[in-house]
């Protein structure tokens, strides 16, 4: 603010006592989201406007709402997943019949975007990224320590992904591997140049790195790890509650398909609108006891 004030008074500008009010909020809205120095989420007359939807009649409205829906999907983890069987309905030639499955799918979304889930804005520190798969999706979740607490830790954005029909028959270290590749990708943006500590619970995984002879079926995405700053290690999978709910979250039995490719994905906060968190309290969630992955960093390092 000091340095647009400056400006003014070089140039001679002045500014009404209205809009300087506007200036110096602590929060605004803007496309659709509310967005402080440290976090946005999604705005509460959007919110509110998509939660009084009634259930869809048509595959219209269920399109419709779906859209809606989609804008914020950076907000709600596994939405494509959560939005296959809507999606379904939409499809050409497919008859409209709504069941229980298409309305635990349609109030899903809605309890998801009703949590006011908010994420933070990445500060220039180092990120850490649980990631973790399954025989039905992979799915990670990127944090940051933006406090001196070393439980409080900030949520900059969550990734997932269901698999195919191929990928579900492939080993747990490919699973996992998958995993870790599809989440630093999506997160490139926002990681790269920055030292990322990533966590799996499956523990082959941490020898990546550390090896030169890999399995030819691995080879290309292991020398892809090394393009990146990162650290591999290992967390118990009873402590990686976060990314394995991710990959694990049940769903109706049949086979979805995630309708938006990794190149189509949203990066997970709008770079226009970033700016230095400064002193409002960063929006971050208390980890439970076991998971404090700098502690769990701080005590390999004095091995």
């Amino acid at each position: 603010m000091r340095k647009v004030f400056e400006r003014f008074r070089t140039f001679d500008i002045k500014i009404s006592a209205k809009k300087f009010k506007e200036i110096t909020r602590s929060s605004i809205t803007f496309l659709g989201h509310e967005i402080t120095k440290s976090s946005y989420c999604p705005g509460t007359r959007n919110v509110k406007a998509i939660l009084d939807c009634p259930a869809p009649k048509t595959a219209k409205e269920v399109k419709r709402f779906v859209g809606m829906a989609n804008f914020f999907r950076k907000f709600i983890p596994h939405f494509a997943k959560t939005a296959a069987p809507l999606n379904d309905l939409t499809k050409e030639g497919s008859a409209f019949a709504w069941t229980s499955t298409h309305q635990k799918a349609f109030e899903s979304l809605k309890t998801s975007l009703s949590s006011k889930r908010c994420l933070a804005f990445p500060q220039d520190k180092d990120f850490i990224l649980h990631t973790d798969g399954s025989q039905i999706a992979v799915g990670a979740v990127l944090m940051q320590e933006q406090t001196e607490s070393k439980t409080d830790i900030a949520v900059i954005g969550y990734f997932s992904k269901t698999l195919s029909e191929s990928q579900r028959r492939r080993s747990p270290t490919h699973i996992g591997l998958f995993a870790m590749i599809s989440a630093l990708r999506f997160f490139k943006n926002i990681i790269y140049g920055n030292r990322t500590h990533i966590l799996s619970d499956h523990r082959p995984l941490t020898y990546l790195l550390k090896h030169n002879k890999t399995h030819d079926n691995l080879a290309r995405w292991t020398v892809e790890l090394q393009s990146y700053n990162i650290s591999i290690d290992y967390l118990k999978g009873s402590s990686n509650v976060i990314a394995d709910y991710l990959s694990r979250i049940s769903y109706p039995s049949q086979a979805f398909q995630d309708d938006h490719p990794e190149s189509e994905d949203i990066v997970e906060f709008p770079y226009c609108l970033s700016v230095n968190p400064l002193d409002l309290p960063i929006i971050a969630i208390n980890m439970p006891t076991a998971i404090k992955p700098y502690d769990f960093l701080i005590e390999q390092k004095k091995r």
